[in-house]
């Protein structure tokens, strides 16, 4: 494989590697669920000499010129095969696998052929073998928070999200609105939010037709958007009083900081989530719907200088711990 020379190499990092492969589900920056990774791929882009990206599928993009996409496309044997055909990993310095444990099993024995070396991202607290496997495999398992993964493991590396703090800016607009951005599926629990009577808006892909039928037909005072493009989202941050979840998995949802980033209050009975607020937490979790209620209307009904105060300072905590650039420098740096 032929590698162009270095275009968007920049910063003290970039000689460091010369050449990264990552795997990720889909390169589609108007994807609803899978744009945020695209502003992660062009970031990396930069701090290196070729990136190689695989993907299983691929859609809208506009990328560095040093990098290449390698769409595997459907069916398992014929992804198996031309991953086989083009097999970026022997020409890579290291490989990084993004969120899907199979990833990183499937790129174990290629890895260790060419010995390089094997990083997972992981940001979810659910249990399963094929997590579990993936993280025997791997030589680093790189996620957001400690709380984000759920297997104690001496190869954790806590680097913090990737947040786009430059083009999440502070906002004081506030249209009235309660909002939720996500997957429609049940463990997201939209039915202990949707209950309310405040005006709210619902973003996101219906997992789970049934159950999208029944929080529909009990939801009260909501707007149904679907899934939008990730570039659209912001706005819709921007303008609502306060961003709500009643998930309560283990895992740091990026919409929760990029809300923080816009000096938004989040309110969840997320456990990561509420590890995160500093001395907002008790103000911003609950843990039933009469919690939810009651924390609700005190929010509402802070003063501007109250809510600007609030929204400062969550910021900070995104800024300090979670922004982008940070992030993919740590990434670049675990591949030493």
């Amino acid at each position: 494989m032929a590698i162009p020379p270095t275009t968007k190499a920049v910063g003290l990092l970039a000689n460091d590697i010369m050449k990264l492969t990552i795997f990720t589900r889909k390169v589609d920056c108007d994807d609803s669920r899978a744009g945020f990774f695209h502003d992660w791929l062009y970031k990396l882009a930069e701090r290196v000499d070729f990136l190689s990206i695989v993907c299983l599928e691929q859609g809208k993009h506009n990328l560095p010129d040093n990098t290449e996409i390698i769409c595997l496309g459907k069916g398992r044997l014929w992804r198996f095969l031309r991953f086989l055909y083009k097999n970026p990993i022997r020409h890579t310095d290291a490989v990084f696998c993004h969120q899907c444990p199979i990833y990183t099993i499937l790129s174990w024995l290629p890895a260790k052929i060419f010995r390089k070396k094997l990083l997972m991202w992981h940001t979810h607290g659910t249990k399963t073998r094929k997590l579990w496997l993936a993280s025997k495999m791997a030589d680093k398992i790189l996620t957001a928070t400690k709380d984000s993964f759920p297997y104690d493991n001496n190869k954790l590396v806590v680097t913090g999200h990737g947040i786009d703090t430059d083009a999440l800016t502070l906002s004081d607009t506030d249209e009235g609105y309660l909002l939720y951005i996500g997957r429609i599926s049940p463990i997201k629990c939209l039915e202990d939010i949707l209950w309310t009577p405040h005006k709210k808006i619902v973003i996101g892909e219906a997992t789970d037709s049934d159950y999208l039928v029944e929080v529909q037909r009990t939801a009260y005072n909501t707007t149904w958007l679907g899934g939008l493009p990730h570039n659209k989202l912001t706005k819709y941050i921007q303008d609502c009083s306060v961003l709500i979840s009643a998930s309560r998995t283990n895992s740091l949802d990026k919409v929760f900081l990029e809300a923080m980033a816009c000096g938004k209050p989040v309110l969840t009975s997320n456990p990561t989530v509420a590890n995160i607020l500093g001395k907002y937490k008790e103000q911003l979790t609950f843990s039933d719907r009469a919690e939810l209620l009651l924390k609700l209307e005190k929010l509402l009904k802070k003063s501007k200088e109250e809510r600007k105060e609030m929204g400062d300072y969550l910021r900070r905590i995104v800024v300090e711990h979670h922004t982008l650039d940070n992030l993919c420098d740590r990434i670049v740096k675990e591949t030493e």
